[in-house]
């Protein structure tokens, strides 16, 4: 029997883990936990995690849902699916899920979470992982998804070929468009560019999708951000071997008009947001590396301030 937690049950987490508790609940090949807290959690005890979606409404009942990771135990794969400023404390409150032979995943906006796992945990297996998803937890217990794209990607350069079969395998046997990828650097960076600069721009100017494509300023400032943030890549070395900047302004003209990006959605609820993994990394690498970032250095006084 394979155990795989989830930790992080937002829009992305309880996605993906909604699906995951759906169909294995009463297979064997598998038992899925939910590691949340809070109101979350009650909800989720009384009554399942319900999941909205644009394919039909669904009810998941994971084989437990708790804060206490102690009472999940050492599982076969660790999901992290959380929001950037709560990685750290995340990884210190899971520690009970984590064994010696615990593979960690992690889906998180932004490209060095990876890293951030492996500072706490050096011994286990780290992948890189990020999820294509309009997603969000609109109340507590309740998932609404409202995109057209609801993909997850992982892979590792040094992983062990067996288990990145067998972890997708088992997320595909639940439904999900699961895509093990042999350069998964590339991926994640791929959206990080789309992230980092929409996000960005969307949060400064307080603007959803929609309207950003018909803002003058906005488009020729999202430009320039595009520009940066692959110049920053560029100079790490990373291939994307694509057309990544046509790639990144097709997506926003192919999203739903309303949508908004989380981080501008987090500006609006006035709570906690990502702007330093997300508008701040871009900043902190150019400085590191000498490449430029006007633009992002802009909006990133700014917005850290607001």
């Amino acid at each position: 029997m394979t155990k795989i937690a989830v930790a992080g049950i937002g829009g992305v987490g309880g996605y993906f883990g909604g699906l995951l508790a759906c169909y294995y609940q009463d297979k064997t090949e598998a038992e899925i936990y939910f590691f949340v807290r809070g109101e979350n959690e009650l909800a989720i005890k009384q009554r399942g995690l319900v999941l909205d979606t644009t394919h039909g409404r669904f009810t998941a009942h994971p084989k437990k849902a708790t804060h206490n990771s102690a009472e999940i135990g050492q599982v076969d794969y660790l999901i992290v699916s959380c929001k950037s400023y709560s990685l750290t404390g995340l990884l210190a409150d899971v520690r009970g899920c984590v064994g010696p032979n615990t593979v960690i995943v992690p889906l998180l906006n932004g490209v060095d979470s990876g890293e951030k796992i492996r500072a706490v945990y050096p011994e286990n297996e780290v992948w890189q992982g990020c999820a294509y998803l309009v997603g969000r937890l609109s109340e507590p217990g309740l998932i609404n998804e409202t995109g057209v794209s609801r993909v997850v990607n992982f892979g590792s350069e040094q992983g062990n070929a067996e288990r990145l079969k067998e972890f997708e395998f088992l997320l595909k046997q639940a439904g999900l468009d699961a895509r093990v990828h042999a350069n998964i650097q590339r991926i994640v960076w791929i959206k990080y560019v789309f992230i980092s600069s929409v996000a960005s721009v969307t949060s400064y100017l307080n603007l959803a999708l929609g309207e950003l494509r018909q803002h003058e300023h906005g488009m020729e400032l999202l430009k320039r951000l595009i520009d940066e943030v692959l110049d920053v890549a560029a100079a790490l070395d990373i291939d994307f071997g694509t057309d990544v900047r046509e790639r990144t302004l097709t997506t926003l003209f192919e999203a739903n008009p309303e949508t908004r990006t989380s981080m501008n959605s987090d500006f609006l609820k006035g709570g906690l947001t990502e702007v330093d993994s997300i508008t701040g990394y871009v900043v902190k690498r150019g400085k590191d590396i000498n490449v430029p970032t006007p633009a992002f250095e802009t909006i990133y006084e700014a917005l850290k301030n607001k």
